[in-house]
């Protein structure tokens, strides 16, 4: 305050002066800083100014707001005496979602099951228990329930009660005959179950063409049996020789066999049985052709046959002539040796020799034979030629026999 004044008049004059504190502001949740999920929270600004502004990290100017979303929200206030900026957190519970499960769906006698749940802060399970997982010894429906500090949600969990069922597989081995032959396996199932072969196939019998080891498992609710079956090759293979295959009647032929998974064995001629052992010594007594087969077997019922046959041939004619006419006739136009039976013939050898005892020409063969030429095939001149022929026939001595043939007919 001042005074002014003079030899009349006085005056006084006054000045105010404000002092202006710096900027606060505080923050203010409703209902909470915590909310639950579908709420909104309101964060208003208390501040010491009249004149201030605001502007949130939001965007907006208000001095409060209203969010719903869990995360930190700031606002900063400002005058002419300054600026200053605070901030609030805010946290939203969501909902529930709770989930649970079995260990196993299926409860059998001895059966320790656990239930879990989750998808919540705190658990209460029927039972009275508080922990996200529990064991039941029991089939049943277990109800749990899931909450947070603000919701709840309950779930129900089945455990189906299985049975034990008197479940059982007959089996057995089976045997194969041949690589041809198919068989079933059967089982034979008591009880009520389904059936798996490991060969894929789930019915109650199966054909198998290939020895080996198959099992089929009967599966029931809380039990299963497998049995397993067998299948072996016992199949029979058997070949006979005839030793010797055929000769001048009469002769004995050694009838022998090879075989494989065989132990019996039945010789067969003419629809009767003629021996058991493995080799029959055969008589063949008439000329011309047996059949002898051999049924082999053995314990399992598998069969194989096979057979030989034996020729019986006569004691051979054998014809020299003494003369030929190579004339291109048609007509006895070699010279060779004619066996009656050429089967039965061994070997054969026949030279020819001119008048100065020269070989002009020789054959080994039974059908072989000379055409009046030597070996250079020039044609030799008529005359008396010399032949020596050896042969032998089966089951008789070698023979020589020497003699003379005449050519005639010349084509010179």
């Amino acid at each position: 305050m001042v005074t002014a004044s003079n030899n009349c008049f006085s005056d006084i004059a006054s000045v105010t002066i404000t002092t202006i504190t710096n900027i606060t502001a505080t923050l203010n949740t409703f209902p909470s800083s915590t909310i639950c999920e579908g709420q909104q929270a309101a964060i208003s600004v208390t501040t010491n100014s009249s004149s201030a502004n605001y502007l949130w990290n939001t965007g907006e100017t208000s001095s409060a707001v209203s969010v719903s979303v869990s995360g930190t929200y700031s606002v900063t206030v400002t005058d002419a005496c300054g600026t200053v900026t605070v901030s609030e957190s805010i946290n939203v519970i969501p909902q529930i979602t709770l989930t649970a499960n079995a260990s196993s769906s299926l409860y059998c006698p001895g059966d320790v099951i656990t239930l879990t749940a989750s998808g919540a802060d705190n658990y209460l399970w029927q039972t009275g228990q508080t922990t996200a997982s529990i064991t039941v010894t029991s089939a049943g429906v277990f109800m749990v329930t899931g909450t947070n500090s603000c919701f709840s949600e309950s779930l129900q969990i089945s455990v189906t009660q299985g049975y034990v069922t008197d479940v059982s597989i007959t089996s057995g081995d089976s045997i194969l005959c041949s690589s041809s032959e198919t068989i079933i396996l059967q089982s034979v199932l008591s009880g009520n179950a389904s059936i798996q072969w490991n060969t894929g196939e789930t019915t109650s019998s199966i054909s198998v063409s290939q020895p080996g080891t198959f099992y089929v498992m009967a599966v029931a609710t809380c039990n299963t049996d497998t049995a397993f079956f067998n299948v072996y090759d016992k199949s029979v293979s058997v070949e006979v020789f005839a030793n010797p295959a055929s000769g001048m009647v009469p002769f004995e032929t050694q009838l022998t066999q090879t075989s494989l998974n065989a132990d019996a064995f039945s010789w067969m001629l003419n629809g009767n049985e003629v021996g058991t052992d493995t080799a029959y010594l055969y008589t063949m007594q008439e000329p011309g052709i047996d059949t002898v087969w051999l049924k082999a077997s053995n314990m399992f019922g598998c069969t194989d046959s096979a057979m030989v046959t034996i020729v019986g041939e006569t004691q051979s004619t054998v014809f020299i002539p003494n003369v030929f006419s190579p004339n291109k006739d048609g007509i006895n136009e070699q010279f060779k040796i004619v066996f009656g039976n050429p089967s039965a013939v061994e070997s054969v050898s026949v030279e020819i020799y001119n008048r100065w005892g020269v070989k002009i020409f020789d054959y080994q063969s039974v059908f072989g034979f000379w055409d009046g030429r030597t070996y250079s095939g020039e044609e030799a001149p008529d005359g008396t030629y010399l032949y020596v022929a050896n042969y032998k026939l089966k089951d008789s001595e070698a023979v020589e026999v020497r003699g003379t043939v005449e050519k005639t007919g010349s084509s010179r």
